[in-house]
């Protein structure tokens, strides 16, 4: 016979007609064309569908009014809001989401809701707050503290706080996530700060991992899954044996083929198949059609399917085929005229034969009796298999040896790439090392979302286990991923760690800013820890030594009660007991005065200002008038208010004036000239800063700064020599003469420096000059006409 009946003959003819044409089935099988029957064509399709997403941050902070210099980047508290316990203390927190996934899914058609929901941190009683206020943020990094907030772009929702359900708080977030993934950023930054940051309400704590939840549609631009390719085959050669005569062989004969008990022999059926190659798909079903030449029996015995041994024309009763394994069995429920049975197990689908033997399971009842044609069908489905799941990971680590988790039910992340409009289902399935199987989990994903995530079973305790996962769509399976074991280690270490420093010791102000000061970690006795996770300026992950300590340097950044919070944990992450350390950094000294300068008051020429005299020759610089001013420029690590101490003093040392004046750090700080200083003396003077709060915290003493009091003018007109409109001015005798001012021809007021100096006048006409001394004393007017 042909191997392969085409199916859509199969279908038009009845039981009695194939059994009525087996004489002649070769002949009219060989008139046909052989027929192929692929599955159908991929059909383009344009679906919408919804699919949600949440986000949980990857790195949080917050910031602290009293800790104005401190990170707190991915600490493992709450997330702080509001005023503390101190009204001084305002805390605000920040978010940072990654939100690469839900860009990467294609053919987003609309945003339809987002939700951002806090969770309070401790349970709801007394409730001191005014709300939050929820903004869109510049990014965050190890450098965030107070004093380095990231930018606050858009307030984009409010709070109220009451106790909510189950202590959370939603705020709608659609318009804002929208117009964010229209955008080419994929980092989305949150400030939450308090409504009111004035007033002490108490503290506001919500835990640090909010979720963004994302529900969106989309259109689906691929093609549908293709239906299975199916195929028909025909027997290659069949026979049957017959325990009635034992020796007899019945191979291609012409008759039905019987099967069970005929009166007192049991017969057995058996067809040998020669299926195609799947070359590239999976099996996804094999059935094997019987068509009945006797009617059923009401209640009939069950008819056994077994793969066998290869069969011959020498196969009889004594030489029958091995019997492999049985692949399907036919109970009665209702009379049928045709039994389709499935026996994929017995098609590997590498183009092999298939033998299968047919037997009833009690071979003595009469009820086991069958009888069909000798050419039933063997229906091979196959199907373009999905992907295997790849990138295996288990809590975000990858399947890489076998990684400690410190959590009883740990997530397990597959990727599938699939194309198709249909879903795909991806299972998972997890076992201990020893192969006993613990449960298995099955997720659907639609088009275009890759990532799968499933939860291990429940009640696993400490110990080693595996995983593995495969898709599924609605015809066949992908392979299974590799094994992924890891260890679940639930106990953490039992006691704290010790916190020592020989400079920070405890609450006596010790060491000052930019003042290194190493801190000595210790296990404490705990057993099986793998490292110090210490938060103090930042967050520090430290490897334990093999004495079990680790050692931190830390450099303050500004004076005060300083806090650092430690733990240790083991190899899975489970962390000990938080030691929470306290210690103070004395306040640092004002620095130097810098840019002194002393301003000539009242009218002189030139109008006369020293810049930086600290720094300049030692020569005096005279001035006339005592009500000029003295003025440096103040600064302060710590900033705030200080005090600015002037010091006035004869050449030889003696002490004229001691004054104070209000300062602050990054400002110019100015001091009307003592009194106490007079006519025709030569003085110094210098000024150093002092912390206001801390009156014996001072800065060193600037330089001397030199300068003379002057106050009397030139006694005497300046000597004038005119030749044409050239003007020769000379100080006529006097000995202090520092230069000349001019009127009229050369612009009213314009002084020029020298003892003496010829100029030339513009045009011709009447002119005054009049000297000025070192100190900007005028003298009297001399009148001249020059051309």
């Amino acid at each position: 016979m042909l191997s392969k009946l085409p199916r859509a003959l199969a279908a038009v003819l009845t039981p009695s007609q194939r059994w009525g044409l087996r004489t002649r089935s070769i002949i009219v099988l060989a008139t046909l064309p052989l027929v192929f029957l692929p599955g159908a064509a991929p059909v383009a399709a344009d679906v919408d569908r919804t699919a949600s997403v949440s986000f949980t941050p990857e790195s949080w902070t917050y910031v602290s009014s009293l800790q104005q210099n401190k990170s707190f980047l991915n600490d493992v508290g709450p997330a702080p809001l509001g005023t503390g316990d101190s009204a001084s203390d305002v805390r605000r927190s920040f978010f940072q989401l990654n939100l690469t996934a839900i860009q990467a899914a294609p053919s987003i058609k609309s945003i339809d809701s987002a939700q951002l929901v806090f969770t309070r941190n401790t349970p709801c009683g007394r409730d001191n707050s005014e709300g939050f206020k929820v903004w869109t943020t510049g990014q965050i990094n190890r450098h965030t503290d107070w004093r380095h907030q990231p930018e606050w772009l858009r307030q984009i929702g409010v709070s109220q706080i009451t106790c909510g359900v189950d202590g959370r708080y939603t705020v709608n977030v659609t318009g804002t996530i929208r117009t964010f993934l229209a955008g080419s950023e994929n980092l989305l930054t949150l400030g939450l700060a308090s409504r009111d940051e004035v007033a002490s309400f108490g503290n506001l704590l919500l835990n640090h991992d909010p979720e963004l939840k994302i529900a969106y549609t989309y259109t689906t631009t691929g093609s549908q899954q293709p239906a299975p390719q199916v195929e028909s085959f025909t027997p290659t050669g069949w026979t049957y044996a017959d325990s009635g005569d034992r020796q007899a062989s019945h191979w291609n004969e012409d008759v039905a083929a019987p099967v069970g008990r005929d009166g007192n022999r049991a017969q057995r059926s058996f067809f040998t198949f020669q299926p195609a190659a799947l070359e590239g798909r999976r099996l996804a079903r094999a059935t094997l059609k019987l068509d009945r030449v006797k009617d059923c029996q009401v209640g009939e015995h069950a008819l056994e399917v077994w793969s066998t041994g290869a069969i011959s024309a020498r196969t009889t009763w004594n030489a029958q085929p091995t019997w492999n394994a049985k692949v399907s069995t036919h109970t009665w429920d209702a009379c049928r005229s045709t039994l389709e049975l499935d026996v994929s197990a017995a098609v590997l689908g590498d183009g092999s034969p298939v033998t299968l033997g047919l037997r009833a399971t009690d071979e003595k009842d009469t009820l086991s009796r069958y009888v069909f044609a000798n050419a039933p069908q063997l229906i091979v489905e196959s199907s373009v298999p999905p992907a295997m799941p790849e990138n295996t990971a288990i809590n975000e680590q990858p399947c890489e040896g076998r990684p400690y988790l410190g959590t009883a039910t740990p997530q397990a992340y597959a990727t599938v790439e699939h194309s198709f409009s249909e879903p795909v289902n991806v299972r998972f399935e997890w076992e201990n090392l020893d192969g006993t199987r613990l449960g298995e989990s099955v997720v659907e994903l639609d088009r275009g979302w890759p990532y799968a995530r499933a939860s291990s079973p429940a009640g696993i305790h400490d110990g080693s286990y595996r995983w593995r996962a495969r898709s599924e769509d609605s015809w066949t399976t992908s392979n299974w991923s590799p094994w992924c074991e890891y260890r679940l280690d639930l106990v953490a270490p039992e006691t704290a760690p010790t916190v020592t420093s020989t400079l920070y010791k405890d609450s006596t102000p010790a060491g000052g800013i930019d003042v290194p000061g190493e801190f000595k970690l210790s296990v404490n006795g705990a057993t099986d820890v793998k490292g110090f996770r210490v938060s103090l300026g930042g967050v520090n992950d430290l490897p334990v030594g093999e004495d079990g300590t680790a050692t931190v340097t830390f450099t303050p950044a500004a004076s005060g009660v300083h806090t650092m919070e430690a733990y240790t944990y083991d190899k899975a992450g489970n962390r000990s007991p938080v030691t929470t350390y306290t210690f103070t950094v004395a306040k640092s000294a004002p620095d130097v005065p810098t840019a002194l300068r002393l301003t000539q008051s009242g009218y002189s020429y030139p109008p006369v200002t020293r810049p930086d005299c600290a720094t300049g020759d030692e020569r005096p610089f005279f001035i006339a008038a005592r009500s000029s001013t003295h003025e440096a420029n103040f600064s302060h690590r710590e900033g705030g208010f200080l005090n600015a101490r002037f010091q006035w003093q004869t050449l030889d040392g003696e002490a004229v004036d001691e004054q104070t004046a209000p300062a602050y750090s990054g400002n110019t700080t100015l001091i009307q000239m003592t009194d106490k200083v007079h006519n025709g003396g030569v003085y110094r003077w210098r000024v150093r800063a002092e912390d206001r709060d801390q009156p014996g915290l001072v800065s060193e003493w600037s330089r001397w700064c030199e300068f003379g009091i002057d106050s009397t003018p030139p006694d005497k007109v300046a000597s004038v020599t005119v030749s044409g409109r050239q003007v020769t001015f000379g100080p006529n005798g006097m000995t202090d003469i520092a230069g000349y001012v001019f009127y009229r021809s050369l612009g009213d007021g314009q002084p020029i420096e020298g003892v003496q100096v010829t100029v030339t006048i513009p045009e011709s006409g009447y002119g005054e000059v009049r000297p000025f001394d070192r100190a900007g004393n005028l003298g009297p007017v001399t009148s001249f006409t020059a051309g």
